[in-house]
């Protein structure tokens, strides 16, 4: 279940493979192209933030591992998304999954420590070092937190077609494994529009009166 990019210009872009069965194997575009969160599953189980498809990666021959790839944005592992079971497949040497990420950077956003990749404690990236938010002024029901949930799960690319959090998006508190990385941000007042946690109305990074029992997590809903 493991993946690798091979044949690309760098570790961030190459095509598709998967371990299995003691050797990398090739994973066909069909389906995995179109898929909206293939990329992104795929990239983070490697270590990086979001990514693209690209259709520049020939396979070396006609057979393929895995086929029909689809995944539903909960998927922490490539492998874990829908497909035909190993071996059977349509594919022809052109249709390689090609595949281009990206790295995270400042005021990137993560869920980690949950059982799925739409859930868990949110942390945030400063100045190299992820840290953790404290739920303070977000506890409560109501625009504040709505809007958080806005920026957060929109950062993770859950939003619709409109452009708004995915419905059904909600936040986790006792649920939450503390963390151990700095606290970065405290007292969060979100338009819902920010590009990152970072640039809603806060005090300043590191600057807070929390423990990481009150670090707060969320689930975005695909």
């Amino acid at each position: 279940g493991d993946s690798r990019l091979v044949a690309g210009p760098s570790g961030l872009e190459g095509r598709l493979q998967l371990y299995h069965a003691g050797a990398g194997g090739e994973v066909c575009d069909d389906v995995c192209d179109a898929s909206r969160y293939g990329p992104a599953t795929a990239c983070q189980q490697l270590g990086y933030g979001g990514g693209v498809f690209v259709g520049s990666y020939d396979a070396p021959s006609s057979t393929f591992l895995v086929d029909d790839v689809s995944c539903n944005g909960t998927e922490r592992r490539i492998e874990s998304c829908s497909h035909l079971p190993y071996g059977m497949e349509n594919c022809f040497p052109t249709e390689g999954a090609g595949l281009r990420c990206s790295l995270y950077t400042e005021g990137a956003t993560r869920l980690v420590d949950g059982a799925t990749r739409n859930s868990g404690r949110g942390e945030v990236l400063h100045n190299n070092v992820w840290g953790t938010v404290c739920d303070d002024f977000l506890t409560a029901t109501g625009t504040r937190q709505t809007n958080f949930l806005g920026v957060v799960c929109g950062q993770l690319g859950y939003v619709g077609l409109d452009g708004r959090r995915a419905p059904g998006s909600a936040l986790r508190f006792d649920a939450v494994p503390d963390g151990t990385d700095p606290i970065w941000l405290d007292d969060l007042s979100c338009g819902g529009a920010e590009a990152n946690l970072g640039l809603c109305t806060n005090p300043g990074w590191n600057v807070h009166n929390c423990s990481h029992a009150e670090d707060i997590g969320a689930t975005c809903t695909p």
